[in-house]
């Protein structure tokens, strides 16, 4: 979907949810798993905000995956009571589509579309691995089927279920699924969720799909209705609340941490809108507890939201799938990746500065990606560059790549050519004003990454005519130093470096935003160690969360998107070194990369300040927006 679609979208649902707000048509502050509500379902269907993504001729919009999603999105984050609805959308409408016959799409779609019939789902001991009290068989009757068992019921036992029943022999994957009309005789609510079937009768015509196969298409299902929203769009009100209240000053750099899951699981569920992720839900897992432990420790009881429970996460059986080869933790996209790779393994054992491995990377095309092809480049882009910074991370080189490859984009942003050798950049730190006073340079930068290397450096400082981007001569040490890991990190004096060129910089970049870049930079060579150490499977989620963060930020660099790629790097890492590591200087690097270009801290207080100045009612704009909010200050110019 288009972004001015998507857009376009948006704002006509929050016009229809603001009228239904303001006309009473539903209580945001109860949530969206509070009662059913009929009423505003059936207003749903009217707008077509029901099925959306079903063919028209039955009932739906023809749209696409990504309208469901953003409907599902801005529906829960309004508090719209979603119970009457929910499963009939995201399950029994998909399985309908994928496995009915057109004589059962006819008869339930439409109707299902319109908001006034609900459904629900049956499930038993197979899709509900350890409960083996729930069994449900049909067995074959003259003209149809006779069921009996019981079954756990997903969603609003009215209207319409299927159910899946076991049909064949044994403990096996052989259940199919039926259409049940729950008006029938000999169905007995037992309360806790479950149902009773007495000698039930149903026609032939009420399997779904082939016989036997019923738990495949519910698997099927299912891993696509968990990628959802709901399973992490359902703390938004804690957030809010947090937003909105008057916390204490620790609140914002909690806030700004449960600010950046949030926006990181939105971009990832819709960039998989309409595929199966499970991963999505296990995140949704691991993130659960954070905002109401938040809220707990910083908001006093009576200042805290009361919401309905919402259901749990819908269950996924473990079916047998075919063996898959073991996929990298970093997939290369392209030539100069693989070529990083090739070039740089073996090189983090090395006690320093590694002349001749830089010298194979010089004579080759991975230190010529960010130059334009008039320069002999590849003219690659951040997500490119950031894909060789990663591979180098991962290979933990003790060279200036990052470092480099970010000079060469800043140089080329303001139409200046590179010269040959390593490079450092500068500013590293916040709080430093060197300046460039006619012509001459004037102050010292701390901490300039591998300055005492390098043959020039990339400035980008502030003189009377505002921001320029410049090439400086070899640096001037004024004292050396080194990170954690021993990398150097050393003081230079300005006054005593020539100035090679300066430019204008390209696209506004300031101070703020090289730093800003750095960060993005060092968090890709963090997410290249990350791929490394990570174990287990929570730490192998963390780990993709933050990648999809980063590779979000090198599309849109503006400050909020790297704000939110640099925290989700940091919790990834932070479960990787708690873990006992297989490479003990690796993981040195990565605990040494994790404060450079600000701290972690300091980026979490100053994303969640912008979501204490955003408000409850403007938590969720930001987060969808990616924080282009009205009266941003100079620090976001270089969005």
């Amino acid at each position: 979907m288009r972004q001015a679609n998507a857009a376009a979208l948006r704002r006509e649902l929050r016009g229809f949810l603001a009228a239904e707000i303001a006309a009473g048509g539903f209580d945001p502050a109860a949530g969206s798993w509070a009662a059913p509500d009929p009423g505003f379902a059936a207003r749903l269907g009217a707008r077509g905000y029901i099925g959306t993504c079903w063919p028209r001729a039955l009932g739906g919009q023809g749209g696409s995956a990504a309208d469901r999603h953003i409907i599902a999105e801005e529906l829960l984050a309004h508090g719209a009571p979603l119970r009457a609805h929910w499963v009939a959308e995201w399950l029994v409408g998909p399985l309908l589509l994928a496995a009915g016959t057109p004589g059962q799409q006819a008869e339930l779609l439409p109707r299902l579309a319109t908001g006034r019939l609900s459904a629900c789902i049956g499930l038993t001991e197979a899709a509900l691995p350890g409960d083996a009290t729930l069994r449900c068989r049909a067995r074959p009757a003259p003209g149809g089927w006779r069921l009996t068992g019981r079954c756990h019921v997903i969603g609003e036992a009215g209207g319409r279920m299927l159910l899946l029943a076991r049909t064949g022999d044994g403990e096996g994957p052989g259940l199919s699924l039926f259409l049940l009309d729950l008006a029938l005789p000999g169905l007995v609510p037992q309360g806790a969720g479950r149902l009773a079937l007495e000698e039930v009768f149903l026609a032939e015509d009420r399997l779904l799909g082939p016989a036997e196969e019923g738990l495949a298409l519910w698997a099927e299902a299912a891993a696509v209705a968990r990628a959802a929203p709901d399973g992490w769009l359902r703390h938004l009100p804690l957030l809010a609340a947090l937003a909105g209240a008057d916390a204490p000053p620790e609140a914002d750099p909690v806030l700004g941490r449960l600010v950046a899951a949030c926006a990181t699981l939105h971009s990832m569920g819709l960039s998989r809108a309409g595929r199966p992720s499970c991963r999505l839900a296990t995140l949704a897992a691991l993130e659960a507890g954070a905002p109401l432990a938040a809220l707990r420790r910083l908001l006093p009881e009576e200042a805290r939201p009361r919401l309905a429970e919402p259901p749990p996460l819908i269950p996924l059986p473990a079916l047998r799938r075919p063996a898959q080869a073991v996929r990298p933790a970093m997939r290369p996209p392209g030539r100069l990746v693989a070529e990083t790779v090739r070039l740089l393994a073996g090189t983090g054992t090395a006690p320093g500065f590694d002349l001749d491995c830089w010298t194979a990377l010089e004579e080759g095309p991975v230190l010529r990606a960010a130059l334009p092809p008039e320069l002999d480049g590849e003219g690659l882009g951040l997500p490119g560059l950031l894909a060789i910074v990663e591979a180098a991370g991962a290979a933990a080189a003790p060279l200036p790549v990052a470092e480099t490859l970010l000079g060469h984009h800043a140089l080329a942003r303001a139409g200046l050519a590179p010269p040959l050798g390593p490079l450092t950049i500068g500013p590293v730190t916040g709080g430093e004003a060197p300046r460039l006073l006619g012509g001459l340079l004037a102050g010292q930068l701390r901490r300039l990454p591998w300055a005492r290397h390098a043959a020039a450096a990339v400035l980008v400082l502030e003189d009377e005519e505002g921001p320029r981007t410049i090439l400086a001569g070899r640096p001037a040490i004024g004292a050396t130093g080194t990170n954690g890991a021993g990398e150097p990190r050393d003081l230079v004096l300005l006054e005593e470096m020539p100035v090679l060129a300066a430019g204008p910089p390209g696209q506004g970049l300031t101070p703020a935003g090289l730093r800003d870049l750095g960060a993005l930079f060092r968090a890709a060579a963090m997410l290249g160690a990350i791929g490394v150490l990570a174990r287990g499977a929570a730490s192998r989620a963390l780990a993709a969360m933050a990648r999809h963060a980063v590779r979000r930020a090198a599309r849109d660099p503006g400050r909020f998107a790297i704000a939110c790629a640099r925290l989700r790097v940091a919790a990834a890492a932070e479960a990787c070194l708690a873990a006992p590591g297989r490479d003990p200087a690796l993981a040195r690097r990565l605990a040494a990369w994790g404060g450079e270009f600000g701290t972690e801290s300091a980026t979490a207080t100053w994303l969640g300040g912008e979501a204490r100045r955003a408000g409850a009612a403007g938590l969720w704009p930001l987060i969808v927006d990616r924080g282009r909010m009205p009266g941003e200050t100079e620090d976001t110019a270089h969005e």
